[in-house]
């Protein structure tokens, strides 16, 4: 058993998680949700004909992580075999001589930061390469190059501030549902979670380098692409410009600059540019950027738009260096068949998490995990309708303290005419027995924002919402366990999001940063994680050997994240 794993642990704890997956449609029924209802739906096997099914949903839903992984890993192909660009590597390192850990430190910082403001936390997956190029000629070990890079993409993932697919789609869903801005709403939660990660993951990786730089005997990174010293003088400021390129696109155009921070600069100069004629009516820019070329910082601006920059990035260098083409297709082959391993793990991860798309079990899991418990103290329905009653809750206490419906004969306020168990008309929001400017102020503010009487469909009046007793144990458990076979965040957004807001709407903001970051907690242990596998398998890392590094800074971590969640309920 122990030789069993000695070798590619990953990918065979890859491989019985999704054995375990499989097993899991057999025995979980699948269910969806109807409101803060549960229906079970009775199981949902995944057979052996689904194999077939399962691929194309596979393909459908990594094709712009696997293209773009092989893009990067063509494009550094090219690069590692120009002299040019292993000349600034080189000389990079040299210079950085006995400046290790303050370098180490400094990139972690900017991948992380990056990272926390980054639509995409694949896009940081640019920097990668080039940056350990540079710690390979450093002569690192194996843990600080793992760690600096894509550990710190991941704290990045965990104190996301205006960043990520998991932090854009989250609120999307649930601010679709309950008129909530959360993106915005918990942003301090978030702050404060990313500078603790920052110190508390720097903390371990400048104590780990200490004890690395003074042992000759650990083990060595050795470069995915492999960077020699250049002794032949040659000209390094074309390159530099290339790779200036690069990092600008990266940076400029995987911020949402307008959608974060109200810049719209960037959306005003691609209006600009494409409206531009030449001659009569030649929008001749639009014709050259073509029909999916998108504003810098926009939603549109995704991994295919950095594929088709890398390729072309990619082919100017090659023809700088005047490289002949058998030389490009060999360092573009090389390229990919490097970027392999990591493209075939993520794939494996994906199978995984389209099981559960295939068998929802986790609206299942969730429900147990996490139950509305049928007594509802807000909005509640009185004459078991379905339908709520109008509740105020004035005092802000989470419960409902008063009863706005007036079916009386000879109505004055609050009157019901129509009889569909909502008053439509002379609403005394304040109870003064008067409809007067106060109620009027009052069914405003109710209009504009409501967590514990929600406004769904935008009518004035709040719908349905059942405000049940919270678990901060229950949500961070059901957010772990969604986290190990929902490899996106958006899928949990999706199928869970109804269930959040109708079932939790009092606690909405407190569960949506548990859900959050529990997510980007996860991503550091689970086999399951895309950006930790790419970076295990990349850097030649043992899962085992990584889980053994970072569990310090997990068990820390974790507590200070129980705080902040016990700090935002009771505060």
């Amino acid at each position: 058993m122990k030789k069993f794993w000695e070798k590619h642990s990953l990918g065979k704890i890859l491989s019985i998680v999704l054995v375990l997956a499989v097993i899991l449609s057999w025995v979980i029924p699948v269910g969806s949700f109807n409101g803060s209802e549960f229906v079970d739906q009775g199981l949902l096997r995944i057979g052996i004909a689904d194999f077939g099914n399962m691929l194309y949903y596979v393909i459908a839903m990594a094709i712009d992580k696997v293209l773009f992984l092989l893009a990067l890993g063509a494009f550094y192909g090219i690069l590692t075999k120009v002299p040019a660009y292993q000349r600034i590597v080189t000389t990079i390192a040299k210079k950085l001589k006995g400046k290790e850990i303050l370098f180490t430190v400094l990139v972690s910082l900017f991948l992380t930061v990056f990272t926390a403001f980054s639509s995409s936390a694949y896009a940081s997956l640019i920097f990668v390469p080039f940056v350990i190029n540079i710690l390979a000629s450093m002569k690192l070990d194996k843990m600080t190059v793992l760690v600096s890079t894509f550990g710190s993409i991941l704290i990045g993932t965990l104190g996301t501030i205006f960043g990520t697919e998991g932090l854009y789609w989250l609120n999307y869903y649930l601010a679709n549902n309950a008129a909530v801005d959360f993106m915005k709403d918990g942003v301090i939660y978030r702050v404060v979670i990313l500078v603790v990660g920052i110190l508390l993951f720097n903390f371990f990786t400048i104590t780990h380098m200490k004890k690395s730089l003074k042992n000759k005997n650990n083990e060595i990174i050795e470069d995915v692409y492999e960077v020699n010293e250049v002794k032949d003088k040659v000209r390094t400021w074309p390159m530099i410009v290339v790779l200036s390129i690069v990092a600008l696109f990266t940076i400029l155009g995987f911020i949402r600059w307008n959608e974060s921070f109200g810049i719209e600069i960037f959306d005003n100069f691609h209006t600009w540019l494409t409206e531009l004629t030449i001659g009569k009516d030649q929008t001749i820019f639009a014709y050259i950027l073509g029909n999916s070329g998108a504003a810098l910082g926009s939603s549109d601006f995704s991994l295919f738009t950095m594929i088709s920059v890398l390729f072309f990035l990619g082919l100017i260098v090659a023809i700088m260096s005047r490289l002949d083409f058998g030389k490009i297709l060999s360092s573009v082959s090389e390229g990919i068949k490097k970027i392999g391993k990591p493209v075939l793990a993520l794939s494996v991860a994906y199978t995984i998490f389209t099981v559960f798309y295939l068998s929802p079990m986790m609206n299942t899991i969730v429900n147990t995990l996490m139950p509305v418990d049928g007594k509802p103290n807000i909005n509640i329905d009185y004459n078991g309708s379905g339908i709520a009653y109008f509740n105020i809750d004035s005092d802000d206490d989470g419960k409902a303290d008063k009863n706005l419906v007036n079916t009386k004969d000879n109505c004055k306020v609050n009157c019901d005419t129509n009889n569909d168990g909502y008053p439509d008309k002379n609403l005394d929001f304040d109870g003064n027995g008067k409809v007067d400017e106060n109620d009027e102020e009052i069914l405003d503010s109710f209009t504009e924002q409501s967590i514990t009487n929600l406004d769904i469909d935008g009518d004035g009046l709040p719908d349905v919402n059942v405000d049940t007793d919270f678990s901060i144990a229950g949500a961070t458990i059901a957010s772990i366990v969604s986290s190990i076979f929902h490899l996106d965040l958006n899928y949990t957004a999706y199928s869970l999001s109804s269930y959040m807001v109708t079932g939790f709407g009092a606690n909405l903001s407190i569960l949506f940063i548990i859900f959050l970051t529990m997510y980007g907690f996860a991503q550091f242990v689970v086999p399951t994680s895309a950006i930790l596998i790419i970076g295990l398998t990349y850097s030649n890392v043992e899962y085992k050997n990584w889980l053994k590094y970072i569990w310090k800074f997990l068990v820390g971590m974790f507590v200070c994240l129980l705080v902040i969640y016990l700090l935002m309920f009771y505060l």
